[in-house]
């Protein structure tokens, strides 16, 4: 299956609704197709509050989204969280590495298999604003899966979890990662970094594209982050020894991370490419659907900062 692609441009609020049109029948069968328990609605104002103030581009885009899909405003806010807070642990995998002199990230994209269809790239040319390609799924903010920016910046988003973690209101992972999408510098990148108050566990793999990468670990009431460098992996548990404490892995997570730490700092794309395309059954990080979950890799996307570049393989 061919991955449909949309370019769009104009004011955030004219790119949001563009997009909403386009993706209008997919967006309502994901949000519209699963009910959401009626309390989460009523944080929907303090939800809308919280983005309003952390960027305003942001609420723009997701004013668009709903006016394009039809979809009511509260009700697409909150599912933004509802999925994060729904996320636990089976959610995608990410490799640093290098490759004639330049660093690159490579990542799959794991997720209800049923919303395979939904998963679009999208290429942003705003206004105002940074202009980016990335993964965005039907009606949502692109900013919760994989992109690179006109800066330079490509920005990976990782889930991570842990036992009895809290239901709390704060950034989704969407808003977050749509503002370091937005970032020129590494300045931004920190302050963006700094200053999200996040509802779940989140990690961020920021690369430049002069060779320098950033990996950041949030929850909402703990967040580090590290330097690192070719050979560096990431699946779905905290890794760095502030955020790890009390923070849970799977034996998925675990497998994923042993599969893709097997990899040298100098290992080839292609290595990189060898071991998320082949499934964990196999000694592989390539998610399966099983009879207990449908999540599944749904594409393996590379990300070249230096280029500019993204590219999709399913």
């Amino acid at each position: 299956m061919i991955m449909q692609k949309f370019v769009v441009n104009g004011s955030w609020l004219e790119i949001g609704q563009s997009l909403g049109k386009k993706q209008k029948s997919e967006a309502r069968k994901i949000i519209l197709g699963r009910v959401m328990p009626h309390e989460l609605l009523k944080l929907a104002d303090r939800e809308m509050g919280l983005i309003k103030r952390a960027d305003w581009r942001a609420f723009e885009f997701i004013q668009g989204l709903s006016q394009g899909t039809g979809i009511d405003l509260k009700k697409l806010v909150v599912f933004h969280a509802w999925q994060d807070w729904l996320m636990k642990i089976e959610h995608c995998s990410t490799f640093l590495g290098q490759e004639s002199g330049r660093w690159f990230m490579v990542h799959n994209e794991d997720y209800d298999q049923s919303c395979r269809r939904a998963l679009l790239l999208v290429e942003v040319h705003p206004k105002n604003g940074l202009g980016f390609s990335v993964l965005q799924y039907a009606g949502l903010l692109p900013g919760d899966t994989i992109g690179v920016n006109q800066a330079g910046f490509g920005i990976c988003m990782n889930n991570i979890w842990r036992k009895h973690m809290p239901v709390t209101t704060g950034l989704t992972m969407a808003v977050v990662g749509f503002q370091l999408l937005q970032c020129r510098n590494w300045s931004e990148v920190l302050k963006t970094y700094a200053a999200a108050k996040v509802n779940t566990g989140m990690h961020f793999l920021v690369v430049e594209k002069n060779n320098k990468a950033l990996s950041m670990e949030s929850f909402p009431d703990a967040k580090a982050r590290a330097w690192v460098s070719p050979g560096f992996v990431h699946t779905n548990h905290a890794l760095l020894p502030k955020t790890r404490l009390g923070s849970s892995a799977s034996d998925s997570s675990k497998m994923r991370l042993q599969a893709l730490a097997g990899l040298s700092s100098s290992a080839r794309l292609l290595d990189a490419l060898r071991i998320l395309q082949t499934s964990i059954i196999d000694g592989g990080a390539k998610v399966r659907p099983t009879a207990k979950s449908q999540d599944a890799t749904l594409a393996t996307v590379i990300i070249k900062p230096a280029a500019r570049r993204m590219i999709v393989k399913q």
